[in-house]
């Protein structure tokens, strides 16, 4: 399949859960607009702010820890040109599927600036890694106790897929067996001799991240990132309801977040709205308050991204020659 028909793809999946969710909240009758606009309507200004306040906070955590994993490994990044290619990470994100880009961008920036690209690819996958095994854990144990909504079958198909691809990663950058085809391919072509070469250090160096004691922090990070996710969804329905249980919240926030890592759409576009839509109306909050709450955090990712994208104008230039001095 050629880009150009994967694009179309996934624009035609987003289209068609856009659709999905107009249908669900009923925005295709008077009634459900009418619905969704009183709720715009009634915005809990106070509660806003907190849901903006939380959003750098969660910006700040993440870009902490990475900024952490690096330190032990010595790459030379002060806190700031981190937290900078974070938001950067964001603005990729913005137009491609799940956060993959994002990934990318930041090991090509960090990389290219300090000229450890290893280290970056490492410490990137690292900081997913435990990203990932704590969500997974938090979405088994919500699952575990009895959430599962009727009819979400794409929350089923995002764990098998997300797992998946856990165990898959795991296997490729750390099993024996995965260095040793790495290192017999190597022989075959010289192309395949540079790519084998590369894959083999990033497995060493994720190796080392292992062996050090930073996995415990790095994993508490995690935790604590996805503690005040759910906070950070629970306010932000607070925004336009009066009433909303945070334990339901809790049940529902890890497995609407697995949902979203599907790399079916294009920046996530119908699947955030849909998962929300679906999750909310599973712990009876509502279609249409589950559509606010998207709408938000999509309004949040979005200036994420736009800060990213002045960011990068500033920075641009300097990562790219490799000029900068990221530890100034």
């Amino acid at each position: 399949m050629s880009k150009i028909s994967k694009i179309l793809l996934r624009a035609s999946i987003s289209f068609g859960l856009i659709w999905i969710v107009f249908y669900k909240t009923k925005l295709l009758e008077s009634a459900g607009r009418d619905e969704l606009f009183a709720m715009f309507v009634a915005t809990s200004m106070p509660f806003l702010i907190v849901s903006l306040l939380i959003g750098v906070w969660l910006n700040f955590l993440s870009s902490l820890k990475w900024w952490i994993l690096l330190r032990t490994r010595g790459v030379p990044a002060s806190f700031t040109y981190i937290w900078a290619l974070y938001y950067i990470g964001k603005f990729y994100n913005l137009f491609l599927p799940t956060s993959v880009g994002g990934d990318i961008a930041r090991v090509y920036g960090l990389g290219t600036s300090t000229g450890q690209t290893v280290e970056a690819a490492a410490s990137v996958i690292v900081d997913r890694f435990t990203g990932m095994i704590t969500l997974f854990v938090l979405a088994g144990v919500t699952l575990s106790l009895g959430f599962a909504p009727p009819g979400l079958v794409v929350s089923t198909t995002g764990m098998i897929v997300a797992v998946a691809t856990a165990i898959g990663l795991t296997w490729l950058f750390l099993g024996r067996s995965s260095a040793k085809a790495l290192e017999s391919m190597s022989t075959r072509a010289r192309f395949l001799q540079r790519v084998s070469s590369r894959v083999i250090e990033v497995r060493s160096t994720i190796l080392a991240y292992g062996t050090s004691s930073i996995m415990v922090p790095a994993f508490c990070f995690s935790a604590l990132f996805y503690f005040f996710s759910i906070i950070n969804v629970w306010v932000s329905a607070l925004v336009f309801a009066d009433a909303v249980p945070l334990r339901d919240v809790s049940i529902a926030v890890p497995t609407i977040m697995v949902v979203m890592n599907l790399p079916i759409s294009i920046g996530g576009i119908g699947l955030m709205e849909l998962a929300y839509t679906q999750g909310f109306e599973a712990i009876r909050l509502g279609t249409v308050l589950g559509l606010s709450t998207a709408l938000l955090m999509r309004a949040k990712t979005i200036l994420d991204a736009v800060i990213g994208g002045g960011l990068h104008l500033i920075l641009g230039l300097s990562t790219r020659s490799g000029d900068s001095d990221p530890a100034s």
